[in-house]
């Protein structure tokens, strides 16, 4: 669960802004679409390698999504993973295998430098099909 991933962690205000900066285990990062790592070559690179990666045997009805939160660090990997909204375990377990999977990002940038941001991805299964 995701919520306590915040618990008792400090909020600061950056450069006067709405934006936040966390820390966790002595890393700070930043919670804010204004500072947002890439997947190496956008979206549709980002598509083509969990078509490519996902596995997942069983076939459903409904169409599974899973939203998976973590951070990518400054220098590109991706760090503290966990599954925001599941479906089942076995969909949330090749989520978070993906994850471990995927090769480093292209971090967030503030004020010219590198740093730690907070994403949320959405895995929608119908991709695979």
């Amino acid at each position: 669960n995701l919520t306590e991933f915040f618990d008792g962690q400090q909020q600061h205000s950056v450069n006067n802004t709405d934006s936040c900066l966390y820390k966790i285990d002595n890393q700070h990062f930043y919670f804010d679409s204004k500072y947002q790592a890439s997947f190496n070559g956008g979206n549709d690179s980002l598509y083509a390698f969990i078509r490519r990666e996902l596995n997942i045997s069983i076939y459903y009805n409904i169409i599974p999504k899973v939203y998976v939160a973590f951070i990518v660090d400054n220098v590109g990997l991706i760090k503290y993973c966990g599954i925001y909204r599941g479906f089942d375990q076995e969909c949330d377990k090749a989520v978070l295998t993906l994850l471990s999977k995927m090769p480093n990002w292209h971090p967030a940038i503030c004020d010219n430098k590198t740093v730690s941001s907070f994403n949320i991805l959405k895995i929608d299964f119908s991709i695979i099909h």
